[in-house]
């Protein structure tokens, strides 16, 4: 289960002040269950996944998951950025295989191609992400969310750079 507990979130501003993108969130998500977050540009849907995701700690309140709180990134929680977070010297099947190889998991390049396969850039798997559309680009990241075989899958507008057929398809693929 995952559960955020009265959480508030502010900013710095150039004048000095303190923005509150987030004020006393409090929200349970039980295990199997798929949660959308739905708001306008601007009010705390990617700080409030960033805080899930353990890059940023909340102002007050705190994140669990299960009964351990949340202090920092762990392979447990995946994420899929709205912006393409790839690195850009490795290629598409170093950029996926990422997670499996840090983890030593001899099967790093099969996990990897399984889920290139998945998302039908296997004959792109050698090229390097400046050779990738932005689609194509998205997708990668998907797929080398999905091959660290995270617990919760944390995506912040994933298929905002993919067409409407492409997102389609891998709606279907995202397990929920």
């Amino acid at each position: 289960m995952l559960r955020i507990d009265k959480v508030t979130k502010e900013f710095p501003q150039s004048s000095g002040g303190r923005k509150r993108v987030l004020e006393d969130i409090s929200l349970k998500i039980e295990d199997n269950e798929f949660v959308c977050i739905l708001g306008k540009s601007g009010c705390g849907k990617s700080t409030l996944l960033n805080l899930l995701a353990g890059y940023t700690v909340p102002d007050y309140g705190a994140l669990y998951l299960d009964r351990n709180m949340i202090h920092g990134p762990s392979a447990d929680r995946g994420i899929v950025f709205q912006e393409y977070a790839l690195y850009p010297w490795y290629t598409v099947l170093q950029n996926v295989a990422f997670g499996p190889s840090v983890r030593k998991d001899p099967n790093a390049e099969e996990i990897a191609m399984k889920y290139i396969k998945m998302i039908g850039l296997e004959k792109y798997k050698d090229y390097y992400p400046d050779s990738l559309s932005g689609g194509m680009r998205q997708r990668v990241g998907i797929a080398r969310a999905l091959a660290n075989n995270p617990r919760i899958l944390l995506m912040d507008e994933p298929f905002s750079a993919l067409d409407h057929i492409r997102e389609r398809k891998l709606t279907v693929l995202i397990p929920y």
